[in-house]
Parts: structure tokens; C-alpha cells; sequence
């Protein structure tokens, strides 16, 4: 079960595997497979390509006084080094969005993310993606 500000920020997460992360410069490349029973984290894609490229959200967020939940650099770079593990040891995860974190970018089950970030709820950890804010 999430916690109540996922369902209020309008994200889920799911169980599943990380099949590959890829790097190409400034930007990656995730491969996701989810394998629980639960329905699609995305209708009627169980498979998800992720292309993150980080950035910050919205561009003047690194103003002292300006709060925002979007992850940091650093939290992104924590995220990705969870993920590649996870790969290397065929382990489960539990990967999602919050807001509008995974936004299609055209071809069916392919999305771009601007950030990560791992949450924990009840025990597990979370990898969540942010796009927009929400």
C-alpha cells in the first residue's frame, strides 16, 4: 500500500525487474519489466522504457527560498547506481512515477523522466520518476 500522498500526487508504483541501464553522455536509458499482478503501471505496457534526462523542475528551483518536492541531482545519481544494482543482481524492485513523472514520448511503453528519486513506504524502497510538477 502507498501512502496517501502518492494517491493525492497521483502515483503508483510497481514490482518488478530492471533488464537493463544504459548511458549515452548526460542521458539514460532503463529498462523496466514489471512482474507482479497488479495491473500495468501504464495501461497495457508490463515492459517500459525509460529515457532520464536530468533536469531541474521548474529551471528556477535552485533558488534558496523556492520548495519543491522534484529529486536533485545527487538523488538522481543515488536512483540510477540503485537501479543498475538491482540489474546486476537480477534483484525485485519497486519502481513509479509521482505526478506526471513518466511522460510518453511517442512510441507505445517509451517515456522520458527528469529525475529520481527512491522513497520508502511501509518497509520497501521505491524508486519514483518526476517529470513535471504536479
Amino acid at each position: 500500500m502507498l501512502l496517501p500522498v502518492f494517491c493525492f500526487a497521483g502515483g503508483d508504483a510497481v514490482a518488478g525487474r530492471v533488464k537493463s541501464v544504459a548511458q549515452h553522455g548526460d542521458v539514460y536509458v532503463i529498462h523496466f519489466i514489471q512482474t507482479d499482478d497488479r495491473p500495468e503501471l501504464i495501461k497495457d505496457c508490463k515492459e517500459i522504457i525509460i529515457t532520464l534526462k536530468y533536469s531541474r523542475v521548474p529551471w528556477f528551483s535552485w533558488l534558496p527560498f523556492i520548495k519543491n518536492d522534484h529529486p536533485t541531482k545527487k538523488e538522481t545519481a543515488e536512483s540510477i547506481q540503485y537501479l543498475r544494482k538491482a540489474n546486476k543482481d537480477n534483484q525485485t524492485i519497486y519502481f513509479g512515477y509521482m505526478g506526471y513523472g513518466l511522460v510518453p514520448t511517442g512510441p507505445k511503453c517509451s517515456f522520458k523522466s527528469k529525475g529520481l528519486k527512491i522513497e520508502v513506504d511501509g518497509g520497501k524502497l521505491l524508486v519514483l520518476s518526476y517529470h513535471d510538477p504536479t
